[in-house]
């Protein structure tokens, strides 16, 4: 007989393992989901109070703690959500379906993993899962969605608890249209991510929480008055962290701004940004491509060390609208490996109507890509680099954005290199800068030359839509 079967058949041990699985979750997670918790988010997983941040570095341990908790709430529902006697609704929400999955992931590997809880699954499918109350008296589902731009999605639900991932990349508006939902049952809501520059809804959050932790304190969060109760973790504190000798030493290799952000946890300050965060917000996130569209590519080729070759496609409307299809990088790519990328990429878009133009940086090692690009017969457009080009490629970046022109999809990486970008000026002209690398904003930046904004003249397109005379943006 297992450990598990005899508790089962032994009504004290029972309800001495019911008992304090109620009271507390770490409890719940070592004796009925059978998996250690680690010491530097015990604070965090058991608090039941109703409003909770967690800010943390990346492996911090957000997911699987607020995995944890949410099980936990789903299990004993009817004893400790509002009106959830027969029925909880448990929602996670993150900006895309994709970055919903590793919550939900862990979700289902502890439910699928306990001896207990296993055998209560009513149904699994791909962005939901169902399972009975511990006294069986009524059932939990815990669904995943993605939030979008708008908050959409997240309507339609009355949720008992709601955890918002990576809310810091959640424009306000669409936060702000999904947590009323849960007026009238009371929710429970956790607010966990990694930050994203000093402002927004995250940020302001933090701001004013009260300190959960000791860390939280000593980082100089502790609002007594707060209504919201912040649990801070750094990367570090995670032993798997903390022990991994290789992954520390890639660390070492992270900007200034990249190590404050994403292994500490702390805001970087935002106010000499290239893009403004509420920008940023409006672009982000999933969208529907328009009926009507040309393609058209960019191209930033790696110049150094630790660069990346970048490759873009853009789709534009007839209101030279950008909306960003693809964009994935290449590392350690030889030339010859980056043209026939550059080709792959061309010839897997021909289904949706073809490229009409290749925009490629040819500054230094991009030249011979470029040439062999052009051999065999890509539409390739050449563009070398100097302060003054560069200058007006972001001018024009900057302008799509300002005026919601453009959506770049739920694409972290460039979005998080776009959020690094800073403006300084040289002789009165713009000089982008960033601590972090520039080659996703760049391929954008070199796509984006399809629909170059310029008041002083009317462009004129050729039969494609495409400029005639880009060389007039750069006199």
């Amino acid at each position: 007989m297992t450990v598990t079967q005899e508790v089962l058949q032994d009504s004290d041990k029972l309800r001495y393992l019911y008992a304090n699985s109620i009271k507390s979750p770490v409890f719940f997670a070592e004796k009925m989901l059978q998996i250690p918790v680690y010491s530097h988010n015990i604070q965090y997983i058991n608090d039941l109070h109703r409003f909770l941040i967690y800010r943390g570095g990346r492996k911090s341990g957000k997911s699987i703690s607020t995995a944890i908790k949410l099980v936990h709430l789903a299990y004993f529902g009817n004893y400790i959500l509002t009106k959830a006697e027969q029925r909880a609704d448990i929602i996670v929400i993150a900006p895309s379906q994709q970055q919903t999955d590793p919550i939900m992931g862990h979700v289902k590997s502890l439910i699928k993993g306990s001896p207990f809880l296993a055998p209560r699954i009513l149904k699994d499918n791909e962005d939901e899962i169902h399972i009975k109350y511990a006294d069986g008296r009524g059932y939990a589902r815990i669904i995943t969605r993605p939030i979008g731009t708008t908050g959409q999605s997240g309507r339609g639900y009355e949720p008992n608890a709601l955890a918002m991932d990576e809310i810091a990349f959640i424009p306000r508006k669409a936060i702000i249209a999904t947590i009323p939902s849960g007026v009238a049952t009371k929710t429970h809501i956790m607010l966990t991510s990694t930050p994203y520059g000093d402002a927004g809804y995250f940020y302001e959050k933090c701001v004013a929480a009260k300190a959960g932790n000791a860390r939280c304190r000593e980082n100089g969060y502790d609002n007594l008055n707060g209504k919201w109760t912040q649990y801070y973790v750094p990367s570090t504190d995670n032993p798997d962290v903390a022990n991994d000798q290789d992954y520390l030493d890639e660390l070492k290799t992270l900007t200034h701004d990249e190590w404050e952000t994403e292994v500490i946890g702390n805001f970087v300050s935002g106010g000499d940004m290239l893009f403004a965060r509420e920008h940023l917000e409006k672009a982000y996130g999933d969208y529907t491509r328009p009926r009507k569209y040309r393609l058209y590519m960019g191209v930033d080729v790696a110049r150094r060390g630790k660069d990346e070759t970048v490759i873009t496609v853009i789709a534009v409307d007839s209101k030279d609208r950008v909306y960003v299809e693809y964009c994935k990088s290449l590392k350690r790519s030889t030339i010859p490996e980056t043209a026939r990328e550059v080709e792959r990429v061309y010839d897997m878009h021909s289904k949706l109507g073809g490229i009409d133009r290749i925009f490629y940086d040819s500054t230094a090692l991009g030249a011979g890509a470029f040439d062999i690009s052009q051999e065999v017969g890509l539409p390739v457009v050449e563009v070398v680099f100097t302060l003054q080009k560069k200058a007006k490629l972001y001018v024009n970046l900057v302008s799509l954005f300002e005026k919601a022109n453009i959506k770049i999809g739920p694409n972290d990486k460039l979005m998080r290199q776009l959020g690094y970008m800073k403006k300084e000026y040289t002789q009165n002209h713009l000089k982008p800068q960033t601590e972090d690398h520039d080659d996703y904003p760049d391929s954008l930046a070199l796509a984006c030359m399809a629909v170059v904004a310029d008041e002083e003249f009317e462009l004129i397109r050729d039969d494609k839509g495409t400029p005639m005379h880009m060389d007039q943006m750069f006199n």
